[in-house]
């Protein structure tokens, strides 16, 4: 059992609103251990919300193990959690710790873990490339079940509505050729339209776009 000098232990135990007056009001120059069994309740319904957030938390579960890790708070243990797998190499870990800057939203995360599992930059277009030219990059993505944050991140960037790389390919170069006939058969918006003409003109991608243009999927892996 742990043990600290000076320290009072509280359990929770439906007594959250008798730990709060004893801590800030009975004790307030006291040091408590407050431990709880069971998970911690949402916002809105934790008593002990403002403790919380003016003292440390700890807690022993793996994905806030790696909250901790990662320097980030428990607002986005559920991103952690979903993406589990990801977390099984301590190289993935250190290599996504790197882009962090504390302050992330729960997409630029997602990507920032999309990036490191496949080795490029953590930006929609590159990973879409990287997939594209190579389709044992889209499989590592399924591996670590990053396969459906990925179509949700296509469909706000491009419009796209299906969950398919081949279908996605297609429609892109479909689009790209619709918009020189008639725009109004364009199915997807002007960002897909624009991803296709870097990916076109882009010097290091270009080769890749030739190829793929002309067989119209994504290439296998070797």
């Amino acid at each position: 059992m742990l043990s600290f000098d000076n320290t009072q232990k509280l359990v929770i135990d439906n007594n959250e609103f008798g730990i709060k007056y004893r801590v800030l009001k009975l004790n307030p120059n006291d040091k408590f251990l407050i431990y709880s069994p069971k998970n911690a309740p949402f916002n809105e319904d934790n008593w002990l919300l403002d403790l919380n957030i003016a003292h440390y938390v700890f807690s022993a579960d793996r994905a806030s193990l790696i909250l901790q890790s990662l320097g980030l708070d428990v607002s986005y243990k559920s991103i952690i959690a979903q993406f589990d797998k990801f977390f099984n190499a301590p190289k993935r870990l250190e290599a996504l710790k790197e882009l962090l800057h504390g302050n992330e939203s729960e997409e630029h995360l997602a990507l920032k873990i999309m990036g490191v599992s496949i080795g490029c930059e953590a930006i929609i277009e590159t990973i879409l490339l990287k997939t594209f030219e190579n389709e044992k990059h889209f499989d590592t993505l399924s591996k670590f079940g990053l396969e459906t944050f990925f179509f949700q991140t296509i469909k706000a960037k491009f419009a796209y509505e299906g969950n398919s790389l081949k279908d996605l390919m297609y429609k892109l170069f479909q689009n790209h050729f619709y918009y020189s006939i008639d725009r109004g058969l364009c199915a997807l918006n002007s960002d897909a339209r624009l991803f296709v003409k870097n990916w076109m003109d882009s010097i290091r991608h270009k080769e890749s776009f030739a190829l793929l243009s002309k067989r119209g999927e994504p290439r296998a892996a070797p």
